[in-house]
């Protein structure tokens, strides 16, 4: 599978993710199983992030245009996905009461 099909695969479960967010903005204050779905959630997206991030970091550099064009699409897809995840964290930090485990990142980093 090359790195443009595992992407786009990312990306569209990153669309199907952001998704199931609404149904977490609806819900009540804190129970276990809200809990685990956000960590859950949390743990897609820091995945995807880091994969954009890692092509990135390979490509970003290369005198291959199409690789630098890999690069620079990795980029703008971990941006995106930094700041969905922080809006998310923000707005379902409700979930564990101002107390974000280890496990959960607080903040993903936008490349510049």
């Amino acid at each position: 599978m090359s790195e443009t099909q595992k992407a786009i695969i990312k990306l569209v479960a990153l669309f199907i993710l952001c998704g199931c967010l609404v149904s977490i903005h609806e819900a009540k204050p804190h129970d276990d199983e809200l809990e685990i779905q956000v960590e859950e959630i949390c743990s897609v997206m820091v995945s995807s992030y880091t994969a954009d991030v890692n092509i990135y970091e390979k490509y970003h550099g290369s005198e291959n245009e199409e690789e630098r064009s890999w690069a620079e699409q990795a980029k703008m897809r971990a941006n995106k996905t930094a700041s969905t995840y922080n809006n998310f964290i923000l707005e379902n930090s409700f979930v564990w009461e101002d107390n974000v485990p280890d496990e959960v990142a607080e903040k993903l980093d936008y490349i510049y």
